[in-house]
């Protein structure tokens, strides 16, 4: 991480930091600095870690912050280390798509990755579990 230039912040919530339309995310990793139209820097390349979470329609202390940084960092791993994602990979690739078929599409989970745009994204997110 270090080598990279990545850096571990702390945000009150993800919501002041990406804006609305965020406050159930409890963390997020940035792999670029963000740049305003005039070319300064926005939001800096690194993991970024809410005090504060969205649950059941109120804002509380996050309780899962060591999770939250190992899935983050899986999402490192995942994007910045390859020139291709780590769960683009063929095999990774393969395993997931069998895994998928088998998951009974009611469960919660297979819910939330259900209504990710494309099998990119829901191969990220389990890398991205996976690791943490």
């Amino acid at each position: 991480m270090h080598e990279q230039g990545f850096k571990i912040h702390t945000v009150g919530k993800i919501e002041d930091l990406l804006g609305v339309g965020f406050e159930r995310n409890p963390a997020c990793f940035n792999p670029f600095d963000k740049l305003d139209e005039a070319g300064n820097v926005v939001l800096k390349k690194g993991i970024y870690i809410a005090e504060k979470v969205w649950h059941q329609g109120e804002w509380i202390n996050n309780q899962d912050v060591l999770l939250n940084f190992h899935h983050e960092v899986g999402h490192m791993m995942d994007e910045s280390f390859k020139s291709e994602w780590l769960s683009g990979d063929s095999a990774f690739a393969k395993l997931f798509s069998k895994a998928w078929k088998g998951i009974d599409q009611n469960e919660p989970n297979a819910i939330i990755l259900g209504g990710l745009k494309n099998d990119e994204l829901r191969k990220n997110e389990v890398f991205a579990d996976m690791w943490g």
